[in-house]
């Protein structure tokens, strides 16, 4: 069977999906290690940002950001094997959303949280929130992802309803 274009599409970005989170796994790996390879040196966060905590939130942002890539590359699956508007591709989509979601409210609230919750030589501070433009900009784009998910269930139903009628 031949393949469609669409299927050849996804199976190759499948491909550079998982390439590109393995060499972003070793860069971070790397730079949370403090390794250098000669004059190059990958580091995680400027060293001024380096608050005490700060690690384990970008621990916690690469954990979220690797199960979501995980049901990327399921939903690419999906497509190759069932089709884009399959219910199987669809909900392998959604999770995708749902965990890029998880990680754009962790990434946006934890450093509050880890904040709030630090005790203070001097006793209580202030809390700052800092909304960070990329940061909201991922939140919305996950709220257009579910969006999409929502367009291929609606696809899908069409497409029964037009297989119906032929």
């Amino acid at each position: 069977m031949q393949d469609s274009p669409l299927t050849r599409d996804a199976r190759r970005l499948r491909r550079q999906v998982i390439g590109g989170s393995v060499l972003l796994l070793v860069l971070y790996i790397a730079a949370r290690l403090g390794l250098h390879a000669g004059p190059i040196v990958v580091q995680q966060q400027p060293p001024t940002e380096m608050a005490a905590g700060r690690p384990l939130i970008g621990d916690g942002v690469m954990v979220l950001l690797a199960v979501a890539i995980f049901w990327l590359t399921e939903a690419l699956r999906g497509i190759i094997e069932a089709g884009l508007f399959s219910t199987v591709t669809v909900r392998r989509f959604r999770r995708f959303a749902a965990w890029l979601m998880s990680m754009a409210l962790f990434r946006l609230f934890a450093p509050v949280i880890l904040e709030a919750i630090q005790p203070h030589p001097n006793g209580p501070s202030a809390v700052i929130l800092i909304l960070d433009i990329p940061d909201l900009l991922l939140v919305g784009i996950t709220l257009l992802l579910f969006l999409v998910a929502r367009m291929l269930e609606r696809a899908r139903l069409i497409q029964e309803e037009m297989s119906e009628i032929v």
